[in-house]
């Protein structure tokens, strides 16, 4: 009879556990709804309470078969939410990290990206939300249109430029205090 190699026979013996295809299972499970990223996987199932022998395996698997892939996934991501959502190259990379995503990796791709590009959506979004803040005196609608853009994740140079170029001519009630 032929040995088996040693990879098969782990593998075999996971399976026959039954965490194994279980924890497959509820791994694919989890990617049918959207994508992940290996560091989410490698935490549900951990919550799951999978043994770490069976994650490293389900994560090896869903690698060979093409499911989890962190450099498409982060491409995906960025470019949903910078076209989908117009957030900021600062949104994008915090979500990034929060889904354990390397920095390297955020980087490299999020340097695909142009200012001017971030500048011209930044702008566009901020020219939809202005008509909001009619009435409003120009402090507070400097504020609130500032804290807008920089909860989307602009930088703040970006945010300063925008709101001092939209707010030059806008239409403010003077500022009354009360007696």
């Amino acid at each position: 009879m032929k040995e088996r190699p040693k990879r098969t026979r782990e593998i075999r013996k996971i399976m026959h556990q039954g965490d194994g295809t279980k924890a497959l299972n509820y791994a694919l499970k989890l990617l049918e709804y959207r994508a992940r990223s290996t560091y989410e996987i490698k935490d549900r199932l951990l919550r799951k309470g999978y043994e770490q022998e069976t994650i490293d395996f389900v994560v090896a698997k869903l690698k060979d078969l093409g499911f989890l892939d962190d450099v498409a996934f982060t491409k995906n991501l960025i470019n949903d939410r910078i076209h989908n959502k117009n957030y900021g190259k600062k949104r994008i990379q915090a979500e990034l990290i929060s889904r354990g995503i390397c920095a390297e990796l955020i980087e490299e791709e999020l340097s695909n990206y142009k200012e001017e590009d971030e500048i011209k959506r930044a702008l566009s979004l901020a020219r939809r939300r202005l008509p909001c803040y009619y009435g409003l005196d120009f402090v507070a609608a400097y504020r609130r249109l500032s804290q807008f853009l920089l909860r989307r994740g602009f930088s703040h140079a970006t945010v300063r430029e925008i709101c001092t170029e939209l707010l030059k001519s806008f239409p403010a009630k003077p500022r009354t205090f009360p007696p």
